[in-house]
């Protein structure tokens, strides 16, 4: 079997695995996001929460907890699954609204202008 044979029928398992269309099909980001899936199906917590913006550990387990995060024990490891890492970004993220800055025009007036005094001249300088 050659390379671009045998590159295809991973391509081909992999669809099969996730229920998806052939990798060929898919715009390039689904077809790297079903082959992590397929190569990663869970990564540890630290790793989980850099993806996810840099939660705590305790608001991961809050999200699991309220069954948006799933997590599975490797031995003594808790893992977390990829595609429930897909799922809450998916679902939980929303975009933000952002206000363009626009500096205000009003000039400040100093606080002698204002009261429309005038201070004395400091001793230290002659005037």
């Amino acid at each position: 079997m050659s390379e671009v044979e045998t590159s295809a029928t991973v391509a081909e398992a992999i669809a099969a695995l996730f229920g998806a269309a052939p990798l060929e099909d898919m715009e390039p980001s689904q077809a790297l996001t079903v082959a992590f899936e397929a190569l990663v199906p869970a990564v540890p917590i630290p790793a989980a929460r850099k993806m996810l913006g840099n939660k705590s550990r305790s608001e991961m387990y809050q999200a699991a907890a309220a069954g948006f995060l799933t997590f599975i024990k490797d031995g003594s490891k808790t893992l977390v699954t990829t595609k429930s890492i897909r799922s809450y970004q998916a679902t939980r993220w929303k975009p933000a609204a952002v206000k363009l800055y626009t500096p205000s025009r009003r000039r400040r007036r100093r606080r002698s202008e204002a009261a429309g005094s005038t201070k004395p001249a400091r001793k230290g300088n002659a005037a």
